[in-house]
């Protein structure tokens, strides 16, 4: 009987210390599996997802308002910057339509100044020569017979006065054309020599009084006139473009 009991504990406690074993092991593999595995997996919020830490399973509410914080700053941020975009892209339209507007009332003044100019440039057809050395005379008669004031003077005078540009993209009919002085006679170095501008289809001419009144190519009158100083045209009266 000892030495059956003996056998039966000593069979229980190796029982035993197998199944102590056996439970030691699996606590050990599911603690394990449970370390490893993504904590995510866990969380039934978002605070506890930010707020859990290996090991400690208490939910950190400052993360999550942090979180808070940093969203509603980024969402501030991203609509101010589409109101500066919004505003910038509304100044640009602005200002295209402004440039827009102020390109159509420029060609408008410009239509209109090209207009006046050929009805000078007509009255200079009926407009007979003052005589020999009055280029200038002939000149303000053809204004004055346009309808305009008298400008006077001799051609020096018009030229400081009226002619302001020297780019042909400036040029139109009835301007005045001048130079103060030239080398081509005595009397023009001292007082210059002026005409009116006309075109010809898409050719411009200058109508002047050498005596009779005749008309030459603006490049040719150009070129014989302009030794000295540079030739420069404009309107000899209120007429803006």
């Amino acid at each position: 009987m000892p030495l059956f009991m003996g056998c039966f504990m000593f069979t229980r406690e190796v029982f035993l210390y197998q199944m102590r074993k056996t439970t030691q092991t699996a606590i050990i593999v599911i603690a394990l599996a449970l370390s490893f595995a993504p904590r995510l997996a866990f969380a039934q919020t978002l605070q506890q997802a930010l707020g859990t830490q290996w090991g400690d399973e208490t939910v950190d509410t400052k993360s999550c308002d942090i979180a808070e914080l940093n969203f509603d700053e980024f969402q501030e941020r991203t609509d101010e910057y589409v109101d500066s975009l919004f505003e910038e892209a509304t100044k640009l339209a602005n200002e295209a339509k402004r440039a827009r507007d102020d390109e159509i009332q420029r060609q408008l003044a410009r239509e209109r100044a090209y207009a006046l100019g050929e009805q000078i440039a007509e009255s200079s057809e009926f407009v007979a020569s003052p005589g020999n050395g009055w280029c200038a005379k002939y000149v303000s008669l053809c204004y004055q017979a346009a309808g305009y004031a008298y400008p006077g003077g001799n051609a020096c005078d018009l030229y400081w006065k009226y002619c302001t540009s020297s780019d042909v993209r400036d040029m139109m009919p009835g301007m005045v054309i001048a130079v103060p002085t030239h080398t081509r006679t005595y009397l023009g170095g001292i007082y210059g020599h002026c005409g009116i501008l006309v075109k010809r289809g898409e050719q411009f001419f200058v109508r002047q009084n050498v005596g009779v009144i005749n008309e030459v190519p603006v490049t040719e009158w150009i070129s014989t006139y302009g030794t000295t100083v540079e030739p420069k045209w404009g309107f000899a009266a209120d007429i803006s473009f």
